[in-house]
This record gives C-alpha cells, sequence and structure tokens, in this order.
C-alpha cells in the first residue's frame, strides 16, 4: 500500500505538467486587413513595365486596389511555436487605355493560400510578441470588358510570400493584432483573433 501511494504521489508532478501543457495547446482564428501586399507591388510594376515596352501606347489608369483582406488558423502546439494557414485576397479594378483612348474595364482578383509558422519571443496570457514567415501560391484571373462587348479572362498562378518582421497581440479569448512586414499580407497589416 504504501508503494502504491508513493507512486501515486511521484506521478502527480507528471500528470500536473502534462496538464498545463495541454492548457497551451490552443486553436486560434483571425481575420485581418494589410496594404501594399506583394501582389499589388507586382501588378503595379508590371503596369510601369507594360506601358514603358509600348511607348505609352498602353496603360492602365483608375486604378483601385482593395487591400489585402487576410484570414487565417492557427495551432499553437508549444509558447514559443503556432503553425497554421493563411489565406488572403485581393481585387484591382482599372480602366485599360489603347493609345490614351478607354478602350475596355479590367478587373483582377488575387487569392493566396499559404502555410505559415509564427515564433513567439515574449508569450504571455494577455501578449504576445512574435515573428513569423510564410510560404504559398497566388493564384489570379484577369477579366477584361472591351467597350466593343464581350469578355476575355486570363488566368495565372506565382509563388508568394511573407516575412513578419514584428507583430504583437494584446488579448487572451479574443484580442487585437497588428504585423509588420513584406509579402501577401502587406507592409502593414491588423486584425481581430478568436482563440479556443
Amino acid at each position: 500500500m504504501k508503494k502504491l501511494v508513493l507512486s501515486l504521489v511521484g506521478l502527480l508532478p507528471a500528470t500536473l505538467s502534462l496538464q498545463a501543457q495541454e492548457r497551451l495547446k490552443h486553436h486560434e482564428v483571425a481575420v485581418g486587413y494589410g496594404f501594399l501586399g506583394t501582389s499589388e507591388m507586382i501588378g503595379i510594376f508590371s503596369d510601369v513595365l507594360a506601358t514603358a515596352i509600348t511607348g505609352g501606347n498602353y496603360s492602365k489608369t483608375d486604378n483601385k486596389w482593395s487591400g489585402n483582406l487576410i484570414a487565417s488558423y492557427k495551432f499553437t502546439p508549444t509558447n514559443k511555436l503556432a503553425l497554421g494557414v493563411t489565406y488572403a485576397h485581393t481585387r484591382n479594378t482599372a480602366t485599360i487605355n489603347i493609345h490614351d483612348v478607354p478602350s475596355g474595364k479590367s478587373t483582377t482578383n488575387y487569392h493566396t493560400l499559404a502555410a505559415e509558422v509564427q515564433y513567439n519571443y515574449v508569450s504571455r496570457e494577455y501578449f504576445r510578441l512574435y515573428s513569423g514567415i510564410g510560404a504559398g501560391i497566388t493564384s489570379y484571373t484577369e477579366k477584361y470588358e472591351p467597350n466593343t462587348g464581350g469578355t476575355e479572362k486570363n488566368t495565372a498562378g506565382h509563388f508568394n510570400f511573407q516575412v513578419s518582421a514584428i507583430g504583437i497581440k494584446f488579448g487572451n479569448r479574443i484580442g487585437a493584432m497588428a504585423e509588420a512586414g513584406f509579402g501577401y499580407k502587406g507592409l502593414l497589416s491588423a486584425g481581430l483573433f478568436v482563440r479556443m
């Protein structure tokens, strides 16, 4: 009986340790908005290059970018590490000009799906300071509607990435976050999260 009691007492710290580790694990769902992502930068550069190559015979005007709408899911196996996936959407509308004459409208939708890793430098109950990286694919479809009627579509894709140099999260179960970095989320992004 004495051995059984000692064995149970010996198991108690291990059991408490496992319960503490279980509490560290959680799921996080977040939504946010970012400014000036890589899809927008590539689009702007492509437009400038096309205008230069054609000597100004082709150009886009009235360019409007939606910014980056972001949705993500993360799982945190430890206090320091989070793994997850992110979806980002960006939309561009513009007027296409041939020889400085408007010839139609262009609408391009960019969809990015990426895997991400987040490292928490500071991980407290109501505050986190972190950095992160992500890599994935951006698929985009450009729809051109000439003034003469009809519709033309072009679909393509490319590799995309995110390097979040610094990020902060405030809150426990529900909170706010902000990141500064470079990639599909944008140079600056912010949003809300819910942990379960």
